[in-house]
């Protein structure tokens, strides 16, 4: 029944698309099957890049275009990952991101570096064991990747409620450097920069680097 439907729904996307460009007198070519399959929402796509479809051979830049989104949307759902299991206060799911043999950077005020995936899981319930409830929310991604070796700058609001009913929030950027195992991304080290912090002490992180006006140095040694 799923797979009538599956071929239905195909049937009736390619007419509308067609139809949609006929009076210009564009001819598309066949909606590839693999886009159609059930299961993984990116399977369909992995085959095509993959040519294990034999309706369709994309060209090489073609494939690379769709492997950088498809890696992207990979790295990307890291990230939240990691965000989920710091809220839902789950050490295990928050730590699944890293590689075995990562490194978690804190703030040289704030612990320092933590080598090693299992170690990283410790790091994270003690850290995270402070407070009652925390919302990570993520914002844009900056990413640069080199066939399986990524860097990504990922900007971070999170808010945290102690157990004491006071709260905070700090502005981070999240600042990555993966690799792609057994063909699956991973971060291999990850460091933090603040931005801003309300409800907590600033004291010992890692600023985000900040260009000021020319002057802005002088002006402030001499305000004293």
């Amino acid at each position: 029944m799923q797979r009538r439907a599956h071929a239905a729904t195909k049937a009736i996307v390619a007419a509308e698309t067609q139809d949609s460009v006929a009076g210009a007198g564009a001819v598309l070519p066949e909606i590839p099957a693999a886009l159609f399959e059930i299961g993984d929402p990116q399977d369909g796509v992995r085959r095509l890049v993959d040519k294990e479809d034999p309706g369709m051979q994309p060209s090489p830049d073609a494939t690379r275009d769709i492997r950088a989104l498809l890696d992207r949307a990979e790295i990307e759902a890291l990230m939240a990952t990691n965000a989920a299991g710091l809220d839902e206060y789950d050490p295990e799911k928050a730590s699944s991101i890293y590689a075995d043999d990562a490194v978690l950077h804190f703030a040289s005020g704030r612990g320092g570096a933590v080598v090693g995936r299992k170690e990283i899981a410790k790091a994270i319930g003690r850290d995270q064991a402070e407070f009652d409830f925390t919302h990570h929310q993520l914002g844009q991604t900056i990413l640069q990747i080199d066939d399986d070796q990524a860097s990504a700058i990922t900007y971070c609001t999170a808010w945290h409620e102690r157990h004491d009913g006071t709260r905070g929030t700090v502005w981070i950027r999240y600042l990555d450097e993966l690799v792609r195992i057994d063909g699956s991304w991973r971060v291999r080290r990850r460091s933090l920069n603040l931005a801003g912090a309300d409800g907590f002490d600033s004291a010992g992180w890692e600023r985000v680097p900040r260009r000021g006006p020319s002057g802005l140095a002088e002006r402030r040694a001499a305000d004293g």
